[in-house]
């Protein structure tokens, strides 16, 4: 997966790779390889950074998931307490 975050909010916050999730109809989830994902394309999401008012993150996340199970959206939850965002993931 490719993901990009901005800092719009001016307040300087921290991302990494674990605030992401691929879900699934049945309620599961996935948690990322992390960066011993294996031979993962550059440029790879960091695993900690802090982000100043107007800069941004992007790179790709690595998840182990199965051929034959599509996730239905994928969850971008923090540990700061706000509600985690959620976008569908299109049927191909």
């Amino acid at each position: 997966m490719d993901a990009k975050v901005c800092n719009t909010t001016g307040a300087d916050f921290s991302v990494s790779q674990s605030s992401w999730s691929p879900s699934y109809k049945d309620g599961t989830s996935m948690e990322t390889t992390g960066l011993s994902g294996g031979d993962m394309p550059k440029p790879e999401f960091p695993m900690d950074k802090t982000l100043k008012s107007g800069r941004c993150a992007r790179g790709k996340i690595a998840f182990p998931v199965h051929a034959a199970t599509r996730p239905t959206e994928i969850v971008y939850e923090t540990d700061d307490g706000a509600a985690p965002a959620e976008w569908a993931v299109p049927k191909v």
